[in-house]
C-alpha cells in the first residue's frame, strides 16, 4: 500500500499511518469530496495531480481543505464560497463545544443561507408534489433538479401541503416563464434546451400572426 501524506498532522515519528487508497475513499464518500482526517479530525481533500504515473502517489495528493458548510434552509452541504454570511454571532459562546458548528465557517462567521436559496427567496416559485399532486411555494430553485420542465426533480424537499414527508417536485406551468434560459443550473440539460427553443419559436409565430393581423405581413 502507498503511504498517504496528510499535511494537517503528518509527522515522521507518527505510529499511525494510512494508505492513499483509503484516504481517497474516505474523501469521495463525504460531501463535496471533503473528508475528515482520521488522525486529527481536520478537513482534507484528495485531488488528482498531473503526475498520474507517479508510483509514489498514484496521481493523488492529499491537501488541507475548508470545511463544507450546511445551509440552514435547504440543509445541503456546499463550499464556503456558496454562502452569504451575516457576521460573527456574538451571542454564542466561543468554546470547544461550539468549534465544529455546521453553520459556522472556519472564522466563526454565522451562515445565513446558500446562494441557491438566496436566489429562491428572491424568486419563489410554485411546484407540484409528485406524491399528493398539490402545489407548494418553495424558496429554492428546485427546477434545477429537473431534466426537463415535465419531469419531476431528483432532489427532495419537505411537502407541507399534504404528505408531511420529503418528496420530489416539478415547477408548475404558469411559473415556467420566470425561469431564465441562461440559468447555469439547467443550461446543459437537453430537455430544458428543447423547451426554450420551442418557446422562442412560439413567440416568433405569435409575432408573425400579430403582424399579419395588422396587415404588416406578406402572404404568399
Amino acid at each position: 500500500a502507498i503511504h498517504a501524506i496528510i499535511p494537517c498532522c503528518e509527522r515522521d515519528e507518527s505510529s499511525v499511518k494510512f494508505c492513499i487508497d483509503c484516504i481517497s475513499v474516505l474523501c469521495s464518500r463525504s460531501p463535496l469530496g471533503i473528508g475528515k482526517c482520521p488522525r486529527c479530525n481536520g478537513y482534507i481533500e484528495a485531488i488528482c495531480t498531473a503526475q498520474e504515473n507517479d508510483r509514489e502517489s498514484r496521481g493523488t495528493k492529499i491537501i488541507i481543505a475548508k470545511k463544507p458548510l450546511q445551509c440552514r434552509l435547504c440543509q445541503q452541504y456546499k463550499a464556503p464560497n456558496s454562502f452569504h454570511f451575516i457576521g460573527t454571532d456574538l451571542r454564542r459562546p466561543r468554546g470547544r463545544d461550539n468549534h465544529n458548528n455546521d453553520n459556522d465557517d472556519n472564522n466563526g462567521n454565522s451562515v445565513n443561507m446558500c446562494t441557491d436559496c438566496q436566489r429562491g427567496m428572491s424568486n419563489t416559485l410554485h411546484y407540484q408534489c409528485q406524491r399528493c399532486h398539490r402545489i407548494q411555494r418553495i424558496p429554492h430553485p428546485m427546477y434545477r433538479y429537473q431534466n426537463s420542465p415535465l419531469e419531476f426533480g431528483t432532489t427532495s424537499w419537505a411537502c407541507h401541503v399534504g404528505c408531511g414527508d420529503y418528496t420530489f417536485w416539478r415547477i408548475v406551468e404558469r411559473d415556467l416563464e420566470k425561469v431564465s434560459r441562461g440559468d447555469e443550473g439547467i443550461a446543459e440539460k437537453e430537455g430544458w434546451r428543447d423547451y426554450f427553443r420551442e418557446r422562442e419559436l412560439e413567440f416568433a409565430r405569435m409575432e408573425v400572426r400579430g403582424l399579419r393581423g395588422r396587415g404588416g405581413g406578406n402572404d404568399y
